[in-house]
């Protein structure tokens, strides 16, 4: 009962000092895959973040930051899902919006299903498989580690003048290798809290090919 109020408490005074608001069953969706994150989490290892103020701050606010940004998509696919994040919160934020969860461990996958009907979502498929097996993509996010491999499949699974929404840590980044990819970064948003490097989410576009 503690964790929840914490979770609750926390999550909910980092929004408003973001200017972020959400409604309370979207909080209370938000706290059903809290707790089976830290029940899976003694057992499956599903991240390597521990403490609730930690969970609050890397995971869940910067999940909701980052998709403040964006337009909200009619369709997204969550690229290398992991434990949800930012598929499953993109799934509560857009309710009207139909959210596909790729993921390619089975255990993740496991934990994702059992997290959707915990939190009694519709807008949800969940996909066993690569990024690699996708193809005309039209809207795509992801807070996965990209190599420049992942970032050409990714870019091949892309539609022509389909997006693709990346979460990045630090300067890393580099626009000749979004080129080399025929992705052109259209935006970005810079945040930063304490005790957190850095962040940002990039807007990337797949251009046509000549």
């Amino acid at each position: 009962m503690e964790t929840k109020i914490q979770f609750e408490d926390h999550l909910t005074s980092v929004l408003y000092d973001q200017d972020l608001t959400i409604t309370g069953a979207q909080l209370e969706m938000l706290r059903k895959h809290f707790n089976l994150l830290l029940k899976w989490q003694d057992v499956h290892n599903l991240s390597t973040v521990r403490g609730v103020d930690n969970i609050v701050f890397h995971h869940y606010l910067d999940c909701i930051l980052g998709l403040s940004f964006l337009r909200t998509p009619k369709a997204v696919s969550d690229f290398g899902s992991g434990a949800g994040f930012p598929g499953l919160i993109a799934a509560v934020l857009w309710p009207n919006t139909g959210v596909t969860l790729v993921e390619a461990s089975r255990k993740k996958c496991s934990f994702l299903r059992e997290a959707s009907r915990e939190m009694g979502l519709k807008n949800l498929e969940i996909k066993q498989l690569r990024v690699e097996g996708l193809r005309d993509v039209q809207f795509g996010i992801s807070r996965a580690t990209f190599s420049l491999f992942t970032l050409q499949l990714a870019s091949r699974a892309l539609a022509v003048n389909g997006k693709l929404a990346l979460w990045l840590t630090g300067p890393r980044e580099k626009a000749e290798e979004y080129g080399r990819f025929k992705l052109v970064k259209e935006k970005e948003f810079v945040y930063q809290w304490p005790r957190i490097e850095p962040r940002k989410v990039v807007l990337l576009k797949k251009a046509e090919i000549v």
